[in-house]
């Protein structure tokens, strides 16, 4: 003989519901996480890559600047790369002297003020913000 309990049918249902909310809620959570990702993604894809010595923190930055350490010089020489680079490639204006004829010590200076400001920024986001200033200041001189 088989005996069948009728009362499991009816526990069987709402702990059936409670597994469908639970699933519902999964499902959106991992829509969510799904386009997090993707705008995550659109916005790595607007970057340009960074190579070498730029990826540094600016708290970084500033740390090696209190030294004379070989690191140290091999971050400015890429700075200075980074800006010579930009007077080659980055505009098509006559003025295309980023740096303005200014010196070494005074362009290390402009990237020491930055990055004390916005210590966790990249390195090469002082750069940016610097040629940004720059062309803001060149937009200014043609009106």
């Amino acid at each position: 003989m088989v005996f069948v309990d009728l009362n499991m049918e009816l526990h069987a249902a709402p702990i059936a519901k409670l597994g469908a909310r639970k699933m519902e809620s999964y499902r959106l959570s991992f829509c969510a996480v799904i386009a997090l990702w993707l705008l995550t993604v659109q916005v790595i894809a607007d970057q340009r890559p960074v190579l070498g010595q730029g990826n540094i923190s600016c708290s970084l930055w500033l740390e090696g600047r209190q030294t004379d350490s070989p690191n140290a010089a091999s971050r400015t020489g890429w700075v200075l790369g980074f800006m010579s680079a930009f007077n080659q490639f980055g505009t098509t204006s006559e003025r295309t002297d980023v740096s303005e004829g200014k010196s070494s010590e005074e362009l290390m200076a402009w990237i020491d003020n930055y990055c004390r400001r916005h210590q966790g920024d990249h390195l090469h986001m002082a750069l940016q913000a610097f040629i940004d200033d720059f062309r803001q200041r060149i937009q200014q001189l043609n009106k």
